[in-house]
């Protein structure tokens, strides 16, 4: 027979956007020779009721770059990036959900 202890309940929240929220990013930072340089623009929305179906984790990435100063490849780097920092909320730290980047 194997004992079993509980305990409180731990509720696993989650956060969401509720409007379009713009952002814009940039990164800079010296690492002795040229360093690193980076902007980022964008926004983030809440995905529709009708649309949550196609968000893989909560989340829908889509990729509106400009140009060809990015190179493809870096894409999915890019994209990995944004489902990192969705792991962490704001406001109480929870991951984010239902939200197009």
């Amino acid at each position: 027979v194997e004992s079993l202890s509980t305990g409180e309940p731990k509720v696993n929240y989650r956060e969401t956007v509720t409007a379009k929220t713009p952002f814009d990013y940039l990164h800079k930072r010296q690492s002795g020779g040229r360093g690193q340089y980076g902007k980022v623009i964008g926004y983030f929305e809440p995905v529709p009721e009708e649309d949550r179906h196609e968000a893989k984790d909560g989340i829908v990435f889509v990729n509106k770059l400009v140009g060809n100063d990015i190179p493809p490849s870096y894409v999915p780097s890019i994209e990995k990036g944004f489902r990192n920092a969705t792991q962490k909320g704001l406001l109480i730290g929870s991951p984010l959900i239902y939200m197009r980047c």
